[in-house]
């Protein structure tokens, strides 16, 4: 609870002023791309770029440490809030979500995708202070 605290009030785009909650969602436009869920799975990687974290959907490209070995993942993707700013370029983080399928302009790739229940993406190793 102390970590998901200390990562909630680092976060610009939502918080607390004079009492009052905020939360400011920046939208692009998201893929026509085809996907298939997998399955559910919790994985280890490594941020390679949080440059769409500030975005609704927001998505890390990663590269993947450890977890499901069948299926090489590639990046994570939400379409909840609460996972905007959540971990930062560079950042070793463990995510639970679904494993998907998705076919793009360039071929096939896998992501994970966060947003059902019990799903998380956590920092397990920052540069940033909040660890």
């Amino acid at each position: 609870l102390d970590l998901f605290s200390k990562i909630e009030s680092s976060k610009v785009l939502h918080g607390t002023v004079q009492g009052r909650e905020y939360f400011i969602r920046l939208l692009i436009a998201d893929d026509d791309y085809v996907s298939e869920p997998i399955k559910r799975a919790t994985l280890r990687a490594r941020v390679s770029d949080a440059s769409k974290s500030i975005f609704n959907p927001c998505i890390y490209r990663v590269t993947q440490m450890s977890g499901d070995t069948e299926h090489q993942v590639t990046e994570f993707k939400s379409y909840r809030g609460k996972f905007t700013e959540q971990v930062h370029e560079s950042d070793m983080v463990e995510a639970r979500g679904t494993i998907e399928k998705v076919q793009g302009k360039s071929g096939v790739y896998y992501r994970l995708m966060l947003g059902g229940s019990g799903d998380y993406l956590l920092p397990l190793e920052s540069k940033d202070t909040y660890l």
